[in-house]
């Protein structure tokens, strides 16, 4: 939820912005908040991805204590690693 979060927040924002742009014709203020938008979208999803790396054991542990499915899950990390990429 927080990926979503933080992703759309970026989107919503754009489509006003990018919006306003279009009907006002101004196509320099447009690539430009559409390569920040690209930026900051990228950014998030990185930073989400790192925090995920660093942290996976931890969120696991929190999530559950049935160990079969703390040691089960160990060969899905690589996905939970990737989905903040993904939706980006």
């Amino acid at each position: 939820m927080f990926i979503s979060f933080s992703l759309d927040g970026v989107a919503f924002a754009l489509e006003s912005l990018v919006g306003n742009c279009v009907g006002q014709k101004k196509q320099r203020r447009l690539r430009l908040y559409i390569t920040q938008g690209i930026k900051m979208g990228l950014a998030f999803a990185l930073g989400y991805a790192a925090f995920y790396v660093l942290t996976v054991d931890a969120i696991v542990w929190l999530l559950t204590d049935i160990e079969s499915l703390k040691s089960g899950i160990t060969g899905y990390y690589i996905w939970i690693y990737l989905l903040p990429l993904r939706v980006f």
